[in-house]
């Protein structure tokens, strides 16, 4: 085998290495969420966990339900817990009227090219995401607003391919501005179990840097032998 040949070789097998780094579609991890306006635990029997900051914001009623409302930062609990909602003792309820404009924030472990999320809900009668009609999603400062394809289902999947925010690469995304279809005379409620999120893993550029690296290293000592 001459040099260039094994030159080829083994930059084919780093292409191949790097591909694989890039290539991968799957759920991502959720590390943490922040959450403006959160109705706190307990509101109308529902309840939620979640172990970072609660800073409440004061004594708030909706549809004649008193309740205290709260501001959620550097933590994770029912909403990436890896379970989905089944009944009101762990999905989050949330309040969205005049005194409430709830805003959800998640972080992720890494950099990713999102593809879509997933919000799941249970079907309890007045539950929502089966109940949402929109929302806005932001990523990297670029909004768009998204319209359910099934505001009767408890679940709702928001596909980012071929909207302004397909292709775009972060490690946070922030949901806001949701418009909801009432029920049973409770326009102003809306619940989310979980949140998933699907995208593509964008390697740092030291990943990048290390892998070439490696691939100059062994055609390097292959070609001392040689």
């Amino acid at each position: 085998m001459n040099l260039s040949e094994n030159i080829r070789i083994h930059l084919v097998a780093l292409v191949a290495v790097f591909s694989l780094a890039v290539s991968t579609v799957n759920a991502q991890s959720i590390v943490s969420y922040d959450i403006d306006d959160a109705a706190l635990s307990g509101f109308g029997g529902w309840s939620h966990l979640y172990d970072g900051s609660i800073t409440t914001t004061g004594a708030f009623s909706a549809e004649g339900f008193a309740y205290t409302r709260g501001d959620y930062s550097g933590g994770s609990g029912t909403l990436n817990d890896g379970f989905a909602g089944n009944g009101v003792l762990d999905t989050q309820l949330f309040v969205m009227n005049d005194d409430a404009a709830p805003v959800i924030t998640i972080y992720l472990d890494s950099i990713y090219t999102i593809d879509s999320l997933f919000l799941s809900g249970f079907d309890s009668g007045n539950s929502i995401p089966g109940q949402l009609l929109g929302w806005d999603l932001t990523i990297n400062g670029i909004t768009e607003t998204f319209l359910s394809d099934n505001p009767t289902s408890v679940d709702e999947s928001i596909d980012l391919a071929g909207s302004s925010l397909d292709g775009l690469a972060a490690d946070q995304i922030i949901l806001s501005n949701f418009s909801i279809l009432g029920d049973n005379g409770l326009p102003s409620f809306f619940a989310i179990g979980e949140i998933t999120v699907t995208g593509t893993a964008v390697p740092e550029p030291t990943s990048t840097l290390v892998l070439v690296g490696l691939g100059l290293a062994v055609i390097r000592r292959r070609n001392r032998r040689s």
